[in-house]
């Protein structure tokens, strides 16, 4: 999914398991992401974005310092991943005050 919205020029910029629907019940269903409210189409790879976006548990840490790339999209994937993998997010803490 997201070689093809990358490489159609949109970031998603918000990916987090809400984000991503069973399509039925059935064994081999189909997965669909949703949520596109946040996303945005970039003029190519390395073209920057500069507003944060997203959600505290899955934003890369070039969104938070407001200098980033459609990679940000990778780093929340990896988040999802590792806590697919192990049954709890990869970073947690009491407060999001760098988000603030």
């Amino acid at each position: 999914m997201l070689n093809y919205i990358h490489s159609n020029n949109i970031v998603h910029r918000d990916l987090k398991p809400e984000n991503f629907l069973i399509h039925d019940k059935e064994e081999y269903s189909d997965i669909k992401a949703i949520d596109f409210g946040l996303a945005r189409i970039v003029s190519g790879r390395d073209s920057r974005m500069h507003t944060r976006a997203g959600t505290p548990y899955y934003i890369a840490p070039e969104v938070a310092k407001y200098d980033y790339t459609l990679l940000c999209d990778m780093w929340s994937a990896g988040v999802m991943l590792y806590a697919f993998l192990v049954g709890y997010p990869p970073f947690y803490g009491e407060k999001d005050e760098i988000f603030a």
